[in-house]
């Protein structure tokens, strides 16, 4: 076996670990420079892979499979990015001319780098190895690994006889890792991009170690090792979670200052701060590992947050050090840890039903176990709040007023023992309390779970739903009809109407399902790559369960069985004049329901009335919108003349009802492709969608009341 890139930390190890395999006759190992560290009983041979003479060392040893890990994003001493570059490409193509001559090499293995996939707001929430990226990288590192992994297919049609496999590790870390983001991490204090939380994934050097050798070996019974693999840990952390449990503060810039900085860090030697870990630290990455599982057979040992915490042990204390800020931990309740491929829904404490009329739902509650804490129900339609037109108001039960008992020695008059005189020992106060600050506690220490797609389940139930609710309940007085159509368990697709100048109607959407569907379902929306642009927007949005409005994005959620919502008349929907209010716009070409029909998910028409209104726009300022990056400006009675008094949308009334859903599972899997098809579908859905909004119409008595 012949194994490059042993001077660097990671290649030392993987040769002294290989050799103890069995199977393993010699190990060769190759690079320009000596390495510092031992390599046990490998031979070391100093070449240069950017020269020719590498094919004189593979033809001279006759090895079988060559493991090529001189592909870096760093260079090691004070080389330049230059010679890097120079060794990643330039190395890799004389390596592979040297094996394409040899008749001896049988296997060879590449370490990539996910940074293949790149990193753009407009990517998906989740790369599997088929995704090409959205903009090829221009430079750095990403782009010798694209051009690497180019390289490499062009030798895999060539020698179609050596097995070819690539791996493409996420950030490596741990105690000893030498890497870009490893140094990042241990900066005092970390520049992050204001406005953007970036999720990101690990992978710990023990597991790169472990599947390299896996894959350097001939595949176990019922796996496969040749082929292109995405190499990371389970989960997911986000960047704010990474700088609380390493007690790093952060300092928020605006980007042309974390630019500035990065190069000023770059320049002073304290770490390679390039500018594609500048797109990573903005906009995160995150891989699909379930061919690594299924196919090469191979499951980390660490996930992601155990790889971050192995590696943060090792750091030592920070500025912040998370006992400092909440104390030694007292075995405050913890957010649950979920495996892997399991649902994050709740199960149901209500059950419910629902007559699809003015009279909202009706609540039978299950009995609750002595000692169990219940979640006080906030689910009501507008028709069965106090005060609704046309309707009886709630009769209330009287109970009798207290009478005072005389005590004489703790005992009644009526013989009675009373409770000792003190404080009532009520626990629900403490109980609110104690969760409140177990919550703080987790979110201080950053130790809260988020999924791949960066939905905080946590964040989401008791605090952004708590500050929409007044809004949806309060102010716009929401009524939901029709919400035993969506069902309890399984991916469904919810397709709504889009209108209201701003998308104050998907939010609406999600909290009538949040609040009101017996099994305490989340609305998974599909938004525009717009909202992953903005600053702050992004986060919340993504930290809501928002996802990129893209194919691949909907059917893994589909696949996870969760309920996804999408919009499909996008911005010609919200964006149209208040002239042309509740007439559907054109659908696109029928994209979510291709999705609907390769995951076999019911799609479940949604009408939204009164959302129209609270923004009337009565003009189009294309000029501003060009200016500032927007597909439209919108002209109000009210903005921009009112400055942001003007932003306030009026209090509608708002009515959202969800139709009978339409069944895919009956189609054959060639259906997706079937464009008649799909265009029938597409219509079907909408003319539904548009009947519906006339008949909501036509009963509405006002648009406000």
């Amino acid at each position: 076996m012949l194994v490059t890139g042993v001077a660097r930390q990671l290649g030392g190890r993987f040769v002294r670990r290989i050799q103890r395999d069995p199977e393993v006759d010699r190990v060769i190992a190759v690079d320009a420079v000596p390495p510092a560290h031992h390599l046990g009983g490998a031979d070391f041979i100093q070449a240069d892979i950017r020269q020719s003479t590498i094919a004189r060392v593979l033809a001279e040893t006759g090895a079988d499979t060559v493991v090529h890990m001189d592909v870096t994003g760093t260079a090691l001493g004070g080389g330049s990015r230059a010679t890097v570059k120079e060794t990643n490409v330039i190395g890799t193509m004389q390596l592979l001319g040297a094996c394409q001559k040899s008749p001896t090499v049988q296997r060879l293995v590449v370490k990539s780098s996910t940074n293949v996939y790149g990193s753009a707001p407009r990517d998906p929430a989740v790369f599997t190895e088929t995704m090409p990226p959205k903009s090829l990288p221009s430079g750095g590192f990403a782009k010798d690994a694209v051009e690497v992994e180019g390289y490499v297919r062009g030798f895999a049609r060539r020698r179609p006889d050596v097995a070819v496999c690539v791996l493409r590790f996420a950030n490596i870390l741990g105690p000893t890792a030498d890497t870009p983001l490893a140094s990042y991490f241990a900066l005092p204090v970390l520049p992050t991009v204001f406005g953007y939380d970036p999720r990101l994934q690990f992978v710990h050097e023990d597991d790169v170690i472990e599947v390299l050798r896996i894959a350097s070996h001939e595949p176990r019974r019922g796996t496969l090792n040749s082929g292109t693999f995405n190499i990371a840990g389970d989960g997911v952390l986000l960047l704010s979670q990474c700088s609380r449990r390493l007690g790093r503060p952060i300092v928020p810039l605006l980007l042309p200052a974390v630019t500035w900085a990065g190069s000023l860090v770059r320049t002073l030697g304290m770490t390679d701060f390039s500018p594609e870990q500048i797109r990573l630290l903005t906009h995160g990455r995150v891989v699909a590992t379930d061919q690594m599982r299924e196919t090469l057979g191979f499951t980390p040992k660490y996930t992601t947050a155990e790889t971050f915490a192995d590696f943060a042990r090792g750091q030592g204390p920070g500025l912040l050090p998370p006992e400092a800020l909440v104390g030694p931990s007292t075995g405050s309740p913890r957010w649950p840890r979920r495996a892997a491929g399991t649902s994050r829904r709740r199960a149901p404490t209500e059950e419910r039903s629902n007559d699809g009329g003015r009279q909202g739902h009706s609540v039978r509650r299950r009995p609750v176990p002595r000692g169990t804490a219940q979640r006080p129900s906030r689910r009501r339609s507008a028709g069965s709040r106090r005060g609704a037109v046309g309707e009886p108001a709630p009769v209330r039960e009287v109970q009798p007023l207290p009478t005072r008992a005389v005590v004489q020695d703790d005992v009644s008059v009526t013989g009675e023992e009373q409770p000792p005189a003190g404080p009532r020992h009520d626990g629900g106060l403490e109980r609110r309390l104690a969760s409140g600050l177990a919550f703080l506690r987790r979110r201080l220490t950053g130790d809260y779970e988020i999924d791949d797609f960066g939905y905080d389940e946590e964040l989401t139930d008791q605090v952004l739903m708590s500050l929409l609710r007044p809004v949806y309940e309060k102010y716009f007085r929401v009524e939901v009809k029709g919400i035993e159509n969506i069902p309890a368990e399984g991916g469904a697709l919810i397709v709504a109407n889009h209108s209201g100048t701003l998308p104050l109607d998907g939010l609406m959407m999600q909290v009538a399902v949040h609040d009101n569907h017996p099994a305490d379902r989340h609305l998974r929306l599909l938004a525009a790559d717009l909202v992953f642009v903005l600053p702050v927007v992004n986060e919340l949005a993504r930290k809501l369960g928002h996802t990129l409005a893209c194919a691949e994005d909907a059917e893994r959620l589909l696949g996870q069985g969760e309920l996804v919502g999408v919009m499909p008349e996008g911005f010609k929907g919200i964006g149209k004049p208040f002239s042309e209010r509740y007439k559907l716009q054109r659908f696109g070409r029928g994209g979510f329901v291709s999705t609907a029909l390769r995951q076999g998910a019911p799609i479940i028409p949604c009408s939204i009335v009164g959302a129209e209104e609270i923004y009337p726009m009565i003009g189009n300022s294309k000029t501003l919108a060009r200016v500032l990056g927007f597909p439209y400006f919108p002209l109000t009675p009210t903005f921009p003349w009112l400055g942001p008094l003007g932003a306030i949308p009026l209090p509608t009334k708002w009515t959202i009802q969800f139709g009978e859903p339409i069944p895919t599972e009956g189609y054959p899997p060639e259906a997706a492709e079937d464009p008649m098809l799909m265009f029938n579908l597409t219509d079907q859905v909408r003319e539904q969608i548009q009947h519906t909004l006339y008949k909501l119409l036509v009963q509405r008595r006002s648009v406000f009341f």
